[in-house]
């Protein structure tokens, strides 16, 4: 029979297949002679439709139904995870091609942890016949044995013990033929972990109704691959299933159609079988196109584009985006346009052939372990073809090479490419890493590296040697001291002069091993990244100053883009001199010398506006120290480009609903998932009001989910990332990892949320631990605008899987208690709001940054305020390097900060813990004086107490450098403010048969909201009267990223208006509004200037509503019409 899943497989032939059989000495079973019976699937699995299982001493029961049989069943994983994207891409390779090995695997995995107790038990099934899964390991001689227990049975009995060999993919199949039996997984070598990324069970089934069959096709032939679950030969007649058409490359798909009738309109559906049937699934073929992107200037010149092509091409109207890289040898320049982005978006409608440029210092070789190698390998990047050094693991004792642990590609550590030396415990500082090169006609050569204990055993301090006599004697040279696990730590070491002139230097990493020892007991888990060795060419004395070639932008040229790089290139190499380079006078541009060209990033350029650059005489100098003369020149940034018309890609409501031209989801996850899964431009996903209980992780990159507004949008689960005897939180839900326990674990890059509150149920309604995380941010560029996260402890996780990995939050209200916020990365908080819900002993942060992170958290005009009074400190020390800063925050009449304003101990020396301009309730300076600087910790290994200050307060200077852009700015000039920054509010107006507005500039469509109710998204600017109805409408503008606009609002009556006695008086006051002159029923509605409903009420007499402060429309109907008015509340 095939393969289950042979129609999505492609490839299923080429993994090894092993097949295993059980013979018994019993009397045949009755099933085998009743006609009635027959063979089915009657389970299958890749695990991607699962949710997430965290492994656990304590068994976890998941319950499942087979189909055709129709038995509840359940599976309970001991010690064992299953995580329904996971992914192994230095083991195995997936349908995608993307991995490597044979394969393919399909993305998702049960995985045994490195247990002696890791196994999966299913309960009794009536009948099996057979068995078949597909498992893999990350290394030789592993994987899972499959045993049976039936009612005969003493004990298990072993069905399968074959190790996966390959390790990246073995299909097992086994032969059962038994009744009332059960099976166990186990895992072969308990202390590695086994991965099983597919399981089908067959049993016999009583077969009593008529059978019918289903054939499915797909025309062209090709053009897509077809699953049907569940999947059969043959079907009792009546039963439903489920067909998805996963299209290929350069289809369109058109419809489902049986014979000449359509069937369904959408590639996925659920089909009735009345009747043997024949279903097929048609495409159109796509014009596709050809891109290129040549490299200039380096041999080396990286980049990456979003999404992927294929086969060299993209489908016609795909929106792309290529971004280029850097590292400490070579520098983006410029396009082939003159433009000098550091990011290019652009949409394939024909051929495309792009040009990138770089520049490269002088450097001799550089390894950053991005491409793949495992074993002695050459340099990644060299300045010369014939001295491309090697790079290899060598045991200490003899210089033998070895291999090492390679995270290459899309695998990382801690978000990075390196090596690992990945050898036993018992050998433990026995081995090292060494590089060779040549370094002949070279001075002042540097070497500049990173290490980091990757979470096993690492002596903390790491010695780097150099060699010039072949390789017989080695001399320490410096020490690099790694103070935490999982914590990159750099280095940059001037090599001795006696290092030049070499046909051969050798430079060795050891361990000193007198040094502690950080990191769980395991591996040698000692890691290295981004190796490069610098060094300055010979070049011949001179008197001639620098001659300037060019300049990027050119002179009186306009379209610059608002984020680039000026360039100015000259005839020979140059170097920093003496004096500023500014732009504008105003702004002193920092450069990057060592080539020819001298680079000056900027950013956040006002489009329109000209600029002046001025570079004074001796600002930049030539290698002999010949003074460049100096230049003036201006350019222009270009227009701001209106983005094209589009509606949101998806609507999310809780009634379904659609809008013509935006396909509508019942869940968010349905809708993320209907998502391309590496998008180079948003995609936006609108969420109407409702309370969504949903788990999400979010992997794809570019997900932009807008809320109507964070009151009334809520995401929310109850997972635990610790344990509770409370009974309403099942086992399976507990002791989760954190990338399982948040609410939302957003692991894409550029990643957008407005108007959305983020919950964890479990905090918010008990107010107390264990951890219960909200959200989890884990990629870079994240942005949150006008969103709630709501939990007590733990509430708000920020990545630390990068040192400069990026977030910015404005006018976010993030609620808790203990260690709320916590996390590393450059984060900055900008206008928000900390709300504490707890009386006293909380802390509000708990950071965990890594030494090479250059900010960390920097909170600035942000509001501390709790329900009741409160006392709370700003945080404590968790792990690595913690740096936060606290600037000009206002404290609410309830809150106050302990005078030491930061706990002393936790687990880190932090680097940074200072506030600066805390003010009271009232706008007065809070005391400072008292903030503590000194933090101790135990360390874990050793026992010891360790100490240490941290910086405790901040200069004038020093907050002035905390801005957005430098804090955020990065590499490639991020610039989170365009995204929140919202259209005008629209101009709205009634006409006779529509209700019309001004097209508002750089508005890509806009929203109309009915008393409200959120109704219309459209790219028009007008709707008919008929079919808006009566009511208060608002309209919003959307930006190109989905933000929402301010609202226009205005109120439609049905015939003629008519107006309320003049009798009533509405009155605004310090805590609500006043009605006057209620003589009969009146309906008072009091609507925000949004349109969002604040409160409604009827009144028979006088009376007052109680609101918060700010501006309102009331509106008042009575019998005799109606009558709106706008009044202030609270406000002078």
């Amino acid at each position: 029979m095939m393969h289950p899943r042979a129609s999505n497989h492609a490839m299923i032939g080429m993994i090894q297949l092993v097949i295993c059989f059980v013979f018994l000495t019993m009397t045949p079973l009755t099933w085998a002679e009743d006609p009635a019976l027959q063979e089915r699937l009657i389970y299958s699995t890749t695990f991607q439709e699962w949710e997430a299982v965290s492994s656990s001493t304590t068994p976890v029961v998941v319950n499942k139904t087979t189909s055709f049989s129709n038995e509840a069943f359940t599976m309970t994983f001991g010690e064992t995870l299953v995580d329904p994207t996971g992914v192994q891409l230095t083991r195995f390779k997936y349908v995608d091609g993307t991995g490597k090995g044979v394969g393919p695997f399909t993305i998702g995995y049960a995985m045994a942890a490195k247990s002696p107790t890791g196994f999966i038990e299913t309960s009794v099934f009536k009948h099996l016949s057979r068995v078949s899964f597909v498992h893999g390991a990350t290394g030789s001689n592993r994987g899972w044995k499959l045993l049976k227990k039936n009612a005969t049975d003493a004990d298990w009995v072993v069905l399968s013990s074959a190790v996966a060999n390959p390790a990246d993919g073995v299909l097992v199949e086994c032969t059962v033929n038994e009744s009332n039996v059960a099976l166990r997984f186990e895992n072969i070598t308990t202390d590695q972990n086994a991965y099983m990324a597919e399981l089908n069970l067959y049993g016999m089934v009583a077969i009593t109704a008529e059978q019918v069959s289903l054939t499915t096709q797909v025309t062209p032939e090709g053009a897509a691959s077809v699953a049907v679950t569940p999947l059969s030969s043959s079907y009792d007649k009546g039963s439903v299933v489920h067909l998805k058409a996963t299209r290929n490359f350069g289809y369109r798909f058109t419809g489902w159609m049986k014979v000449d009738s359509l069937v369904s309109d959408q590639p996925e559906f659920d089909y009735t079988l009345n009747q043997t049937d024949t279903l097929t699934a048609h495409y159109e073929a796509i014009d596709t196109y050809t891109f290129d992107c040549k490299v200039e200037g380096s041999r080396f010149g990286r980049y990456t584009l979003s999404p992927a092509p294929t086969n060299g091409r993209y489908e016609t109207g795909t929106t792309v985006m290529i971004t280029p890289h850097s590292n400490e040898v070579m520098t983006f320049l410029n396009w082939e346009d003159g433009t000098t982005s550091k990011q290019r978006v652009l949409t394939i409608t024909a051929d495309t052939t792009l040009t990138a440029t770089w520049s490269e210092i002088d450097y001799i070789v550089g390894w950053d372990f991005f491409n793949s190698g495992n074993n002695n390998l050459s340099g990644q990047f060299y300045a010369e073809t014939t001295n491309s050094g090697l790079f290899s693991a060598v045991k200490l004792a003899d210089a033998s090479t070895t291999s090492w642990l390679e995270k290459s590609g899309a695998t990382t550590s801690e978000g990075k490419n390196c090596a690992i030396n990945w050898k036993s415990n018992d050998q433990l500082g026995q081995y090292g890493f060494q590089a060779s090169f040549g370094t002949q006609n070279v001075s002042n050569i540097r070497v500049k590296f990173e290490m980091m204990s990757s979470g096993y055993s690492t002596h903390s301090r790491q010695i780097l040697q150099y060699s010039i006599d072949d390789a017989a004697t080695f001399v320490n040279l410096d020490t690099l001291t790694l103070e935490a696990p999982k914590s990159w730590a750099q280095a940059d070491v001037l090599l001795p002069d006696t290092c030049a002139g070499l046909e051969k230097l050798y430079l060795r990493w050891v361990a000193d091993l007198s040094s502690p020892v950080i990191g769980v007991t395991g591996n040698d888990g000692t890691a290295i990244t981004n190796i490069f060795v610098l060094a300055d060419r010979e070049h011949v004395a001179d008197t001639i100053p620098p001659v300037l070639l060019a300049t990027l932008p050119a002179d009186a040229s306009t379209g610059a883009s608002a984020s680039g790089s000026i360039i100015l290139t000259f005839n020979e190499k140059v170097l920093q001199g003496t004096g500023d380079v500014t732009l504008s006078g105003a702004e002193v541009l920092t450069g990057r010398f060592g080539s020819s060209s001298a680079i000056f990033a900027y950013a956040g350029l006002t489009y329109g506006q000209a600029y002046t650059v001025s570079v004074p005489a001796g600002a930049i100098v030539d290698q002999s120290g010949n003074a460049f003369a100096g230049v003036t020149f201006s350019f222009t940034v270009m227009n701001k480009v209106q983005p094209a018309a589009r509606l949101y890609d998806a609507i999310v409501s809780k009634d379904s609903t659609t809008w013509a031209g935006t396909p509508g989801y019942a869940t968010i996850k349905e809708a993320i998932d209907a998502a391309p899964a590496n998008s180079g431009t948003p995609y936006l996903i609108f969420i109407k009001a409702g309370r969504y209980n949903e788990h999400l992780q979010i992997d794809k990159r570019n997900i932009h989910l807008i809320g109507e507004d964070a009151d009334k949008v809520i995401i929310t689960d109850n997972r635990l990332c610790g344990s509770t005897s409370d009974p309403s939180v099942p086992a399976e839900k507990q002791n989760l990892h954190v990338s399982q326990g948040a609410t939302v674990v957003v692991n894409g890059s550029d990643f957008f949320a407005e108007g959305i509150s983020f919950e964890n149920d479990w905090g918010v309604s008990k107010l107390a631990g264990p951890q219960a995380l909200a959200l989890y941010t884990v990629g870079d560029k994240v942005i949150l605008n006008k969103c709630k996260l709501r939990s007590y402890q733990d509430t708000y996780l920020t990545t630390y899987s990068q040192p400069d990995y990026r977030h910015y939050l404005k006018d976010c209200f993030i609620e808790g208690a203990v260690d709320f916020i916590y996390g590393g990365g450059d984060v900055y908080f900008d206008a928000c709001t900390i709300y504490i819900n707890r009386d006293a002993g909380g802390y509000i942060t708990a950071p965990s940054h890594a030494a090479e992170t250059k900010w960390g958290y920097i909170f600035m005009n942000n509001t501390i305020d709790a329900p009741k009074a409160t006392l709370v400190y700003f945080g404590r020390p968790w792990q690595n390097k913690p740096k936060v800063s606290f600037v000009n925050t206002r404290l609410s009449k309830n809150v106050s900060i302990y005078g030491a304003g930061w706990y002393e101990t936790m687990g880190a020396i932090p680097a940074i813990f200072a506030d600066y301009n805390t003010m009271d309730w009232e706008g007065n300076p809070v005391d400072l004086s008292n903030r503590n600087d000194y933090y101790y910790y135990t360390d874990k290994n050793s026992g010891t107490k360790v100490e240490g200050n941290a910086k405790s307060s901040l200069t004038d200077e020093e907050v002035r450098q905390y801005t957005i852009k430098n804090v955020l700015g990065g590499d490639d000039n991020w610039m989170p403010g365009e995204a929140i920054e919202p259209c005008s509010k629209p101009a709205g107006r009634l006409t006779k048969s529509y209700l019309a507005w001004d097209t508002v500039p750089y508005a890509i469509g806009y929203v109309v909201s009915v008393n409200d109710t959120v109704l219309y998204n459209t790219t028009e600017t007008s709707l008919p009267l008929s079919i808006v109805g009566t009511g208060l409408v608002s309209i919003q503008a959307v930006n190109e990223h989905g933000s929402l606009s301010e609202a226009c609002t205005l109120e439609i009556t049905s015939g003629k208006q008519q107006l309320v006695a003049t009798s009533l008086v509405v009155l605004g006051h310090s805590t609500g509004i006043a009605v006057k002159g209620v003589t009969t029923p009146t309906s008072v509605e009091v609507f925000q200037l949004d349109g969002r409903l604040a409160c409604r009420q009827t009144l028979t007499n006088d009376g007052n509503l109680t609101v918060k402060r700010g501006l309102y429309v009331v509106r008042l109907r009575t019998a005799e019409g109606v009558r709106s008015v706008k009044v202030m509340v609270g406000l002078p």
